[in-house]
């Protein structure tokens, strides 16, 4: 198959003189001649074969990297930066060189989401940015180790300043990460403000622009000096630890003339403008109220203010240009950044001062004007009158005078500098003369002394700078660190007139190019050298000649120059003859054809004309020795001080070429010999300074980025062909695709080779299936399939090279067009084109030909179906015949038939009817014979029955006869007669037998009606009795109930007042023993029993009679559990501690379990239960029973009134004996605390009872006689009968063995331990008491430690503060082992930290009844010692201020934390402060407190916010810095597919974050917002690498994100089940989006409709930087994005092109605190992320065992008390 380069109609570019180029078509080759294209516009042109420029395929428009582009011409250029432009996409590649398109605009492209996305990042990879060059030039520099540069470069406007400062910014941002801070997480805000390095390298930046920059006609803030910027890196870690500037060849000239329409440098606009609001005015009004302030401040204040009330139009050097201002900037505002950037390098406000004195006198000398003088050739000063100064005038009665108030400022006498104006000395031999100035001469002098003031304030400027940020010093620079140099210099010039400026701008750009073509060329070798390809043949354009011609010795132009300056009558003329003499035969110097003082240089990029008539002006650089010593006598010591640093400076080798008046330094110290004028060469200082960079520059490994200016006019979105391709030619990059086009620019690796175009030669394989050629390809097909990556093993790359020759053969290309590469193939110019025409033209073909397959299959189906349907068509019609045939034939015979029937109907109708008339005239025959016949047989019958009736009344008659002779016989009648009267009396007897019978059961019936209304009425006033006997029942339980209520009122009334009378008992006793006693414990236990007499006479209440049955069964059954007054028995019991539930509702329970014990019921009544549905009857005698114990009760109630009545006669009797005793009888010790009968539960656990009912009814009298319940809470609140004469020590433990628990608690424990219920266990279902089975043995009841014995001891001895603050060191001495514990509870798990400090210290903050007794040898401080009341709130809050410190000192900065522990105690301080918020809204309105108790609170309340914020900060570090390699690595490695789901998923089991949390139920919110939040930095990170990547951007790597996805959602639905989990995976839905995006058809995103049901989330910005970035799989049949898509959006009304495309990571973790003032981080869209529901009351009764805990308090506080006793017995 052999390539035509021309193959078809193509398009071509045509030449234009207004476009630069069009679009034309290829219509035909003229033999000879060339080609025939038409253009755009419908003209026919001649093209030369050689001239010819082909158009790229369509997929090549836009392309990121030009040198990728088939044909590399200027055109294709020009055109693809037109479309990435039209994009806003202003970066572009050529190879290596960046070019950078000012776009006018503010792009939302350089934020720190931008720079976090481009480090570490292989540039291949990323879009081009400025960015991708910083980064490239910093991982070069620390891989390799060697020092780097980046060349800026570009015409005034085209942005090189704005890009110097981005690449500063960036290595920043890079300096930042070395030290170890993660710029993704932190805000703009928190970005590093102050005096770092890294900011002060930053500010250097302003300050450069305000006395570097200016106003011109092309850029309204061009530089007008070159700069080189070292930033020094450490060569491990690369963070920045300095920086070193030099500048290059300020124009000097722009001070004292800048040209028409543009201004001086912006300094003098921004100090007129902007002195008003110096912060050297601040300074100097807050130093006049400081009496050491010094004067002289003051007066250079002063003298500034009253100069600078004045205008730009007063000074001549301002106004001469005819531009002060610029549109859009406000100088007064610039001004004070320009001072806060001076600041920021360190300088004083004296230093300012100086500088702004310098600059004003500068003003001032400019407005010095000369006359002609008397004599010949003479000047003076103008004095009055002056063209300026008006707003000086009125001031100074004599007039201004601008030479006075310069001298004044700068401090030198008036009279020596003037003379040095008017007149100039000369010497001659041993002689000396004085020569006058002419007017011109005399303001060139002036001139001459403020361009050297300028310049020397500049280099000193940059000197300071340099000071401040260059930290190491340059003695180390070889040893210590690397550095990487940006150099910003003009680009190339070329106008219509041409000075000094641009020849040197050119010989710059000269030596720059020279450096370039051989760094492009050197890459090229070294790529052709990796590859193992021929390239000797290349060929390479050096520009040496030019540069020999410019700067070579001794006839080069610059030594001409230098030469020529030196002469005092040397013209313009006479320089150029000399240049034609020298220069005509050299091919780069041509003399004009019309003008002797122009001459052209053909550089690189075109011939320039320059005009010599200001060149030997500007070459000089004359400095008057007797201004310099004028200016060096200065009584000002600033001035002074600022030439002798940059004397020293100059004088060490180090001074920067800055204006190029450094050689002028050296000499204007000792100019006081030959010549008071000193010759200094502009071009020479340059020259030497040039050398020196590229020296520099050629020791680095260089980077390029070309500015390019689209347009003059300054707008966005025009761009002007002609001018960029003018600065492309300027800038190199033409040259640069030169030398890529003379070699082999195209390249491709195998593998996408044989994948991209093995489709072309497919056809040809396959027609060749026998060929040993085709067997081969179809193996490596195979192989290049399985292998899908770009590497593989060597084998594997050398069956791809096969494989890509065997194409080459198939495809007939020119084998000197391609070079084999190990890896790579290399193409010439157009070869890479032609293939993409032809895959283009066999996908047509091949479309085609499926089309034609698929219109064939589609055309055969219809016509088999017009066919089918045209054979069944006629079926239907014939059958439709048949049927109409059929239909008649029936017709035809169902009329003959009904004809035969009718003719049969009417043929049987006439024999019917014959038949009829036959039979009718039968019948009346027959009828007349039977009437015949019947008449004779009546007329017989009549004659027979006439007999027979004769002879019947003969026998009746002979019967009659016989009666009547009966008749009279009277016996026969008797006898009848008794016959019919006995059986009238038969009849008669069974009447009366039935009527009897009948009675009785009417009155049987009666009777059972009768019983029956009984039984109803009975059933009736049953159930009336029933339900009576209930309500009788529920007003007797409900009496009971309110009685039982009153008693237990009563009781603790009682109880209070017995409390307050011992307390004031004990303290009299106090009072009376208070030096008697020198230990501090008491050992042993006083048992209360019954009722006994104590030492001192006081009596207990007697004991109450014996209890009700009920009340002597409850005492029965809990003797057993509360028989404890003793040790022993205490001691050998096992332990088991309540649970929060069993805590809950105790007394609600102890009070139902009286209730529910009923006594033995009778038989009757179970009897009546079992026909009543077994309703529970309680008789009336239960209920007089308890009636009679409530009466009971009231007497125990009137024995305690008694009780206290003997309380009070003792306290009389012991303040009696207090007056008279002088000995104090013993008492309880200081260490008890006075609420000893208050003392927290002792729980109990298993005890047995036996089954024994003797056992039961012994212990119910034990009961009756000893505990009654009134007996045990007599005794346990009488401190009296705790005063043994033979007190010793006493313990914690007998200090809790003396507490006794309440009766009905021991009843409802021993059922909780005995597993049976209160309810139902007391009686069995005969009524019988039920006894529990239980192993036999003696009783054992072991006593565990709880949080309310640990608060106890806490407070005991009053060592709150120093025992509060161990037991914290004791909970974070085991941090370790205390990460799992959590304190069961209704809320779940709290941790137990969290539960301890809340309930010991927390709730005492917020306790109304709260009080601490300070004992007279307590202290504020929590000690056992001194004097004052401890305050409770402050105590409390200082314990938990000293948790949270030694928190974060042990577990924050301890570098092992893990991720599990740090959620740990995130949750604990989480706790805590919503345990804190709840107790705040709880007790608002009943708590009164201080200002002081307020800020204790509110302090305590923001430490806890803090802490809670440190928390996070450490989760979240711990998670991030875990994640984001994960991301990196996964998103970056080649040689295996996306998968970062493992790796995540594992980490999150591992450490288990949601198990840390998720003990407590309070952490849902928390944890919840933890999910969102990492699920949130996840989407962010890897949708902003998306956006940002070529190779993520694509439908390969969305396939496995998308999998990766799904599984992570999966992941979370499955382990954390919870409502959230949809709220947490819906932060990844704008992932979701994209991923969709990258795997349909992206044309459906030109809908508006359809764009916003595909991707609601996504903004246009977002989309179109998505389109952007998208590039096709290299084996895919879809086409490049359109540009008209991108397009289309941008014009879209919802697109914003200043929105930032990317992400925000660092607001993704942050917290809100609702109910607090206090801002620690920004706020959340959740307002509940910190707010949780505490059940403050489930948390108070929750008893946790902590035995240890307790033990180790108590005896630190006896140590504290013994230390303290004995300090004050040492006292």
């Amino acid at each position: 198959m052999m390539i035509d380069n021309n193959c078809g109609k193509e398009k071509v570019w045509v030449p234009n003189p207004e476009k630069g180029w069009i679009n034309g078509d290829l219509i035909k080759e003229i033999p000879g001649e060339g080609w025939l294209v038409r253009d755009e516009n419908g003209k026919e042109i001649k093209i030369e074969k050689d001239e010819l420029r082909m158009q790229n395929p369509v997929i090549q428009e836009g392309i990121d990297d030009m040198t990728s582009l088939s044909h590399l011409h200027e055109a294709a250029v020009i055109h693809n930066l037109i479309k990435r432009y039209e994009i806003n996409s202003i970066y572009t590649y050529t190879g290596s060189i960046l070019i950078a398109i000012n776009p006018y605009t503010k792009l939302p492209i350089y934020s720190k989401e931008m720079i976090e996305s481009f480090c570490d990042q292989p540039v291949s990879k990323l879009a081009p940015h400025v960015y991708s060059i910083a980064e490239s030039a910093y991982r070069e520099m620390l891989n390799f180790q060697k020092n780097q540069s980046i060349l800026v470069s570009g015409e005034s406007g085209a942005g090189k300043t704005e890009t110097t400062k981005f690449l500063l910014q960036y290595f920043a941002a890079m300096g930042e990460k070395g030290n170890g801070v993660n710029t993704s997480l932190i805000s703009e805000e928190d970005i590093v403000e102050g005096n770092n390095i890294e900011t002060q390298v930053i500010k250097s930046t302003p300050i450069l622009e305000a006395f570097g920059n200016s106003k011109t006609l092309r850029n309204d803030n061009s530089s007008r000096f070159g700069k080189f910027i070292e930033i020094h890196f450490d060569k491990i870690k690369g963070t920045i630890v300095g920086a070193k500037l030099e500048t290059y060849l300020l124009e000097k000239s722009r001070i004292v003339k800048p040209p028409e329409n543009e201004r001086g440098y912006h300094i003098f606009y921004q100090l007129i403008k902007g002195f008003n609001n110096s912060c050297c005015l601040k300074n100097s009004s807050n130093n006049n109220k400081d009496e050491d302030s010094s004067s002289s401040s003051n007066n250079n204040i002063d003298d500034l203010k009253s100069l600078l009330k004045c205008k730009a139009s007063d000074f001549n050097y301002l106004i001469s240009s005819g531009c002060d201002s610029i549109d859009g900037v406000d100088d007064s505002q610039v001004f004070i950044k320009t001072e806060n950037a001076l600041k920021v390098m360190g300088l004083s406000n004296d230093e300012l001062i100086g500088i702004y004195k310098i600059l004003l006198s500068i003003l001032h000398i400019g407005n010095i004007e000369f006359e002609k003088g008397k004599e010949e050739d003479s000047s003076i000063i103008k004095y009055g009158n002056s063209s300026f100064g008006e707003s000086f005038s009125d001031d100074d009665a004599g007039g201004y005078n601008p030479l006075e108030i310069s001298c004044k400022l700068l401090g030198c006498s008036v009279d020596s500098l003037k003379s040095t104006f008017c007149s100039r000395k000369m010497k001659a031999g041993n002689e000396s003369y004085t020569i006058n100035h002419t007017v011109e001469q005399a303001s060139q002098a002036r001139d001459s002394l403020s361009m050297f003031l300028y310049s020397r304030l500049f280099d000193w400027l940059v000197v300071r700078i340099n000071q401040s940020i260059d930290k190491i010093g340059t003695e180390k620079k070889d040893n210590s660190f690397l550095f990487i140099g940006i150099l910003d210099i003009y680009g190339f010039e070329s106008f219509e007139s041409n000075s000094y400026e641009q020849f040197t701008i050119n010989y710059a750009n000269e030596k720059l190019q020279n450096q370039f073509n051989h760094q492009i060329f050197k890459l090229e070798q070294l790529e052709y050298e990796k590859e193992k390809i021929d390239w000797s043949y290349i060929e390479f354009s050096d520009n040496q000649e030019c540069i020999d011609l410019i700067e070579k010795k001794p006839l080069g132009i610059l030594s001409i120059l230098d030469e020529e300056s030196q002469f005092p009558k040397s013209t313009p003329s006479t320089l150029c003859t000399k240049l034609y003499n020298n220069h005509s035969k050299s091919k780069n110097f041509e003399k004009p054809r019309f003008s002797q003082t122009h001459f052209i240089i053909d550089h690189y990029a075109g011939k320039v004309e320059y005009d010599t008539n200001l060149f030997l002006e500007k070459n000089k650089d004359f400095i008057i020795s007797e201004q310099v010593s004028a200016l060096e006598s200065s009584n000002w010591k600033f001035l002074t001080n600022l030439f002798q640093i940059l004397s020293k400076k100059m004088n060490g080798g180090g001074g920067t070429s800055g204006g190029g008046g450094a050689g002028g330094n050296k000499a204007s110290s000792s100019a006081a010999g030959k010549s008071t004028f000193k010759f200094t060469s502009v071009s020479s200082q340059f020259k030497e300074s040039l050398n020196s960079l590229m020296t520099t520059i050629n020791s680095t490994n260089p980077h390029y980025i070309r500015c390019i200016k689209p347009n003059t006019e300054k707008r966005a979105n025009l761009f002007d062909n002609v001018m960029v391709l003018h600065q492309l030619r300027c800038s190199g990059v033409i040259e640069q695709l030169r030398i890529s086009r003379s070699g082999y620019p195209s390249r491709l690796v195998y593998d996408n080779f044989i994948k991209r175009y093995k489709l072309i030669v497919a056809k040809d394989f396959k027609n060749d299936d026998d060929s040993n050629e085709s067997k081969e390809w179809n193996s490596i097909l195979k192989e290049t399939d399985l292998n899908s990556s770009n590497g593989g093993t060597n084998n594997q790359i050398e069956l791809k090279r096969k494989g890509a020759e065997l194409m080459i053969n198939k495809l007939s290309i020119d084998i000197s067009s391609v070079q084999f590469g190990l890896t790579k193939l290399f193409f010439k110019s157009g070869i890479i084109a032609n293939l993409e025409l032809l895959r283009s033209q066999t996908m047509i073909n091949s479309a085609t030909f499926i089309q034609k397959i698929w219109r064939g299959y589609t055309d055969r189906k219809a016509y088999t179906s017009t066919k089918h349907s045209s054979i069944y068509f006629q079926s239907l019609i014939r059958s439709y015949l048949q049927q109409l045939e059929y239909n008649s034939m029936v017709e035809e015979n169902s009329a003959i038939h009904l004809q035969s029937l009718i003719r049969t109907n009417e043929l049987e109708k006439q024999f019917n009817q014959l038949l009829s008339t036959t039979i009718h005239f039968q019948s009346l025959l027959r009828r007349l014979e039977d009437s015949k016949e019947f008449n004779t047989l009546m007329d017989r019958i009549k004659k027979i029955v006439k007999i027979q009736s004769l002879w019947r009344s003969n026998l009746a008659k002979k019967q009659l006869k016989l009666l009547k002779a009966e008749a009279k016989s009277l016996t026969n009648v008797v006898a009848e007669k008794n016959k019919l009267a006995s059986k009238l009396g038969d009849i008669q007897s069974k009447l009366d037998m039935e009527s009897q019978l009948a009675q009785k059961i009417k009155n049987e019936n009666e009777q059972l009606s009768s019983q029956f209304s009984n039984i109803q009425i009975e059933k009736e006033k049953l159930q009336k009795d029933f339900g009576n006997i209930n309500l009788e029942k529920e007003e007797l339980l409900l009496k009971y109930s309110a009685l039982e209520s009153e008693y237990h009122q009563y009781k603790q009334q009682n109880e209070l007042i017995i409390s307050k009378l011992k307390q004031h008992i004990n303290d009299l006793e106090e009072k009376q023993h208070q030096h008697s006693y020198k230990n501090n414990e008491v050992v042993g236990n006083t048992s209360f029993e019954g009722s006994t007499t104590t030492n001192n006479g006081v009596t207990s209440p007697p004991k109450s009679s014996p209890a009700s049955p009920i009340r002597n069964s409850i005492n029965s059954n809990s003797d057993t559990t509360i028989s404890g007054s003793s040790d022993d028995s205490i001691d050998n019991t096992d332990s088991l501690i309540l649970s929060p539930k069993q805590h809950k509702g105790e007394d609600r329970k102890r009070n139902h379990e009286i209730s529910s014990i009923s006594p033995p019921r009778s038989r009757e009544t179970i009897g009546h239960d079992d026909d009543d549905n077994n309703v529970d009857v309680i008789p009336r005698r239960q209920f007089n029973e308890l009636e009679k114990e409530y009466k009971e009760l009231k007497q125990m109630d009137e024995t305690h009134k008694q009780y206290i009545e003997s309380l009070k006669l003792q306290i009389t009797q012991l303040e009696e004996k207090v007056k008279k005793s002088s000995s104090h009888p013993r008492s309880l010790l200081p260490g008890i605390p006075s609420n000893i009968n208050d003392s927290p539960k002792v729980v109990y656990t298993k005890s047995s009872i036996t089954n024994d009912n003797s056992s039961s009814h012994h212990q119910q009298q034990q009961q009756q006689h000893n505990i009654s319940p009134s007996n045990s809470i007599t005794s346990t609140t009488s401190p009296i009968n705790m005063m043994d004469s033979n007190i010793k020590s006493l313990s914690y433990k007998d200090f809790t063995n003396s507490q006794e628990i309440d009766a009905q608690q021991q009843l409802h424990q021993y059922h909780l331990n005995n597993g049976t219920n209160p309810a139902t266990s007391t009686t069995n279902g005969s009524g019988n008491p039920l006894s529990q089975s239980s192993p036999t043995g003696s009783d054992k009841h072991i006593q565990q430690s709880t949080i309310s014995d640990l608060v106890s001891a806490l407070n005991f001895n009053n060592c709150q503060l120093e025992s509060g603050k161990y037991l914290v060191d004791l909970i974070i001495k085991n941090h370790d082992s205390i990460v799992s514990k959590y304190v069961p509870s209704e809320m779940g798990g709290i941790p137990e930290p969290a539960f301890i400090l809340s309930r010991c210290f927390l709730k005492n903050i917020y306790d109304v009844d709260a009080t601490v007794i300070g004992t007279p040898n307590s202290t504020n401080s929590g000690g056992g010692s001194g004097t004052g009341v401890l305050d409770p709130i402050e105590t409390n809050v200082n314990i938990l201020i000293y948790f949270c410190d030694k928190v974060e000192e042990v577990i924050y900065r301890d570098p092992k934390s893990n991720c599990s522990a740090l959620c740990y105690w995130f949750s604990n301080f989480y706790t805590l402060f919503n345990i804190m918020e709840t107790y705040n809204q709880d007790t608002k309105d009943q708590l009164s407190l201080n200002d002081q108790d307020k800020a204790l609170i509110e302090k305590l309340k923001i430490t806890l916010q803090t802490m809670i914020v440190k928390a996070h900060k450490n989760v979240v570090k711990n998670i991030t810095d875990y994640i984001q390699p994960i991301l990196h690595k996964s998103l970056n490695d080649t040689t295996s597919e996306i998968d970062f789901m493992d790796p995540i998923t594992n980490y999150l089991n591992q450490i288990q974050i949601s198990l840390s949390l998720e003990n407590c139920y309070i952490n849902n919110n928390l944890c919840k917002l933890l999910f969102e939040q990492l699920f949130s930095f996840i989407n962010a990170m890897i949708f902003n690498e998306i956006l940002l990547r070529k190779d993520l951007c694509c439908l390969r790597s969305s396939i496995p994100i998308k999998m990766n996805i799904s599984e992570l959602e999966h992941w979370v639905k499955l382990h954390h089940g919870k409502e959230w989990s949809s709220s947490v995976c819906d932060k990844l839905r704008l992932l979701k989006e994209v991923v969709y995006i990258l795997m349909i058809d992206k044309t459906q995103l030109q809908n508006d409709e359809l764009r916003d049901e595909i991707c609601p989330t996504l903004s246009i910005a977002q989309l179109k930087q998505l389109l952007t970035m998208y590039s096709p799989d290299v084996d895919s049949f879809e086409d490049p994005i359109p540009l008209e898509i991108l397009t289309s959006l941008m014009d879209s009304p919802k697109y914003n092109p200043d929105e930032n495309i990317l992400l925000d990571l660092s607001k993704i973790f942050t917290l809100k605190f609702i109910n607090s003032n206090q801002t620690l981080s920004s706020s959340t869209s959740s307002e509940n992320d910190l707010m949780a529901t505490i059940n403050l009351n489930a948390l108070e009764s929750v008893q946790y065992a902590c035995d240890d805990l307790v033990s180790n308090i108590v005896k630190k506080n006896i140590e504290i008390v013994s230390l303290n006793n004995q300090k004050s017995i040492k006292k």
